[in-house]
This record gives structure tokens, sequence and C-alpha cells, in this order.
């Protein structure tokens, strides 16, 4: 079914609203957002896919020893016959003979789903003759989840299993909910920067859950007086069920890429916990500290056409950073405009379409609005507005850069994007993407 696609001006809100339902919602795999959630947690946590190895050909990122390693029991033709249970319990004996491991996560897959492994009385039979903790999540994508819901599960799970009720809170303090990449490889370098901040600012990073978390520091999680919500769909179990048990309040703040969304960011930690304007003059001296490194880049950057094609949690904020390095973003692209809460599908294209008509006042925006495009609107959508550089997922970098055109992971990204030297990073690389010679030449040829 092809998408919609329309003028920024003449979105008919009430069409996408109908338009959407459980057969347009991007599903996926919530192994992969599982994994996700996992792989970035200290090395005293072992993933286990109880499935075919080629359900673990993706998950590699063993970035260094310090980090979750996963292991896959990696079932046969045979063992869809017969069974796997056996090899699972093997893996899970080895694992527990380990000084180094604390905790045994367990992910399904379509296959161990399918032929009914009943892993959970497996680890209830198991529980007397192990030392290690141990727990399985479902995740196959059989069961018609999404990406975000593994991360919930995640994130949910570990604080229900293993979190203490009777820690003392920390004064002015926080949990950073929702984010999963490790501290020091790719965009997870950003969260040092976060560190360093709200230190300047009197104010504790209790936890960025899941990034860079030990066994340990998940029974602290219900010491932090403040959950901050990074990604809805990935927090939605966790917030409410440390708001009803541990009476942790949360605030859903903006997305801190760009200098406006930042600051915004830290202000409303500041006006939470009452911290007074001293502190916000300590982000006055960021935004001008970039504000004057930014002016090289800008004159680099002035007027290339953008297109940003991510989910509509994180779309606008981009644009709007995008919009300050005075990029002109010509297509916006939603691969969906709709989030699914467990099994429910929630209707958020009202409240995306509020805050992009305030940007398109803000910035007088003219652009394409695309909502689950296909290929072929999308690559005509970018042809026709002779689109510059494109933020979007990694797969689809072959078909951008076949087109001639710079390409830049809105997700998955390279380098650090978030804060303030994070959005200095981001305009270098930018910079750097847009004046790759390939891309000239290419273009060059194509036309």
């Amino acid at each position: 079914m092809r998408g919609l696609r329309f003028k920024i001006n003449e979105i008919q809100e009430d069409f996408v609203q109908n338009y959407s339902g459980k057969d347009n919602v991007n599903y996926g795999c919530s192994m992969r957002g599982a994994w996700r959630a996992l792989q970035c947690m200290k090395n005293d946590v072992a993933i286990v896919i109880h499935g075919p190895k080629g359900c673990n050909n993706e998950f590699k990122l063993d970035y260094e020893d310090t980090i979750a390693k996963t292991y896959c029991t990696e079932m046969t033709e045979n063992d869809v016959i017969t069974g796997g249970l056996g090899k699972l319990e093997k893996l899970i004996f080895d694992l527990d003979k380990r000084p180094d491991i604390s905790l045994i996560v367990i992910l399904t897959t379509c296959t161990s789903e399918l032929i009914g492994e009943d892993i959970d009385t497996l680890l209830q039979n198991l529980k007397n003759k192990t030392t290690k903790k141990c727990f399985v999540l479902h995740t196959s994508g059989i069961s018609g989840m999404v990406q975000s819901d593994g991360h919930n599960m995640v994130i949910s799970n570990l604080i229900k299993k293993y979190t203490s009720k009777n820690n003392e809170k920390i004064k002015n303090s926080i949990n950073y909910i929702g984010y999963s990449w490790p501290f020091d490889h790719r965009a997870g370098r950003d969260m040092h920067e976060l560190n360093r901040i709200l230190d300047e600012l009197g104010i504790k990073l209790n936890g960025v859950y899941t990034s860079n978390l030990g066994f340990s520091e998940i029974k602290e999680a219900s010491r932090a007086s403040l959950n901050v919500v990074r990604c809805p769909g990935s927090a939605y179990g966790t917030i409410n069920f440390m708001k009803e048990n541990f009476n942790i309040p949360y605030l859903k703040l903006p997305i801190p890429v760009g200098l406006k969304n930042t600051t915004d960011f830290f202000s409303k930690l500041i006006d939470y916990f009452g911290l007074g304007n001293e502190k916000k003059q300590i982000l006055r001296s960021y935004e001008e500290f970039v504000c004057q490194k930014l002016s090289l880049y800008k004159e680099i950057l002035k007027s290339k056409k953008a297109c940003v094609a991510v989910g509509a949690n994180r779309t606008l904020y981009l644009v709007e950073a995008l919009l300050e390095l005075e990029l002109e973003v010509k297509v916006i692209s939603f691969y969906r405009i709709h989030e699914t809460i467990g099994d429910s599908v929630v209707k958020i294209a009202g409240k995306t379409f509020e805050n992009l008509e305030r940007l398109r006042q803000r910035y007088n925006l003219d652009c394409e609005v695309l909502v689950y495009s296909d290929s072929k609107q999308f690559y005509d959508s970018i042809k026709k507005n002779a689109v510059d550089i494109v933020f979007d997922v990694h797969t689809n970098r072959k078909m951008i850069h076949n087109m001639g055109i710079a390409f830049s992971e809105s997700m998955d990204v390279e380098q650090p994007y978030h804060f303030y030297y994070g959005f200095l990073s981001l305009a270098e690389t930018l910079t750097k993407e847009l004046n790759q010679p390939f891309y000239k030449k290419y273009k060059e040829f194509c036309r």
C-alpha cells in the first residue's frame, strides 16, 4: 500500500489518523530491540539467543571485553523437530560456571516460539542447580511486536526483578531512561557530556538505562529522585512502574539535539530542581561557545537541501537542529506516525503535526511530508526536491549513495550528536559528508 505525501501546509490530519491502523504500523522484531538494550550493558551480563545462528548474525557488536557478550544456541533443523532445550540448558550451565557473569538473559526467536519451547519451566527446574540470576524474554517477531517493545521489556524486567525498594533517595538525581549505546562507542560518547554538564549543574546522574549498567547498578535505580524519558516507546512500562512502586516521578524532555533543544533539556531540569538562574548562566556560556564555533560550518552548510527520515519521536528535533545549521529541510519522511504500546496502537499524529506546524511558522519551513512512504515515493521526492544529503537508517545507505547523494545515519550514528559538543560534532560530520569528492562526481555522472 502506497504511503501519503503532502506539502507541509496541506497536511490532512484526519486522513492520516484514519489511514494508519495495525496494518500500517512499522512493526519489527522485538528481539532486536531487546538485544540493543542489553548489548550496551557491562560484561557481567550475558545475552543468550535461543534460535538458529542466522538470528545471531546481525548481533555481533562485541566492541570490547567491557561490553555484554552475545551467545547463541544455534538451533538446527534437527532441533526444530526434536527440541533445542538441551542445547540451551548446556549453555546456561557453561555460563553459570563463569565467575565474571552475574546475569543471564535469554531472548526467544520465531523458531523457538513456533515449536513451543518451554523455557520458563526449564529455568524453574534449573533454579536450584545454578547460581547466576537468569530470566527469559519472549521476543519473537511472530508475536507482532516492535523493536521499542524489546527495549521496554528489558528495562522494565530488570527494574521489576532486581531493583531494591529500600534505597535512600539521592537529592537532585536522575535516571535517563530509553538510551542504549555503550558510553565509549559511537553516539554513546554523548553520555559522558550528559554526566559532565549535569555535574556542573549540581545534578547527579544515577544511571542511563541501559548504557554501561552492570548488575549491581540495576539494584540502585530506585535511588533517583526523577526519571527523564529519552524514548517513550522504550520507557513506558518502566516509568509507570517506578512511579507507582518507588514514588519516582518522570519528565518527558526534548531530545537534546541542536542548540535550542539542548538548552531546553537542561533548563527544565534546573527549573524542576529549583537550582536558580546561576545554573542557567552555565548554559548560556555553552551556547555562546557553540555559536562561535558553528559560524564556519554554517557558511559551508547554508542552503544545502536535506531530507530527514526517522520515526516520529526523533524527527522534529533533528529537523530543528538542521535548521539551526541553516540547511534547508525539503523532505520529512515519517516511517511511522503512530506508536505501539504493548498490543495497542496509539495515534500520535496530532501531536506530531502540531509540533511540525510550530516549526513551519518559526522557520518558514517549506517542504514535502511523507508518511509510510514506499521506496519509489521516497526516491521521487528527494530527486524532485534536489536533496543534497539524506538522514536515514543505515539500511538505506546504499540506495542513497547510488543516487549520488550524501548520507548520514539518523539513528545508529557513528559520532556523538546530542548536547552542545555533540551538535558541533554533527556539524563537522555534515560538512565532511557534503564535501566528499565521491558525491560530487557521482552526481555529475547521474545527470
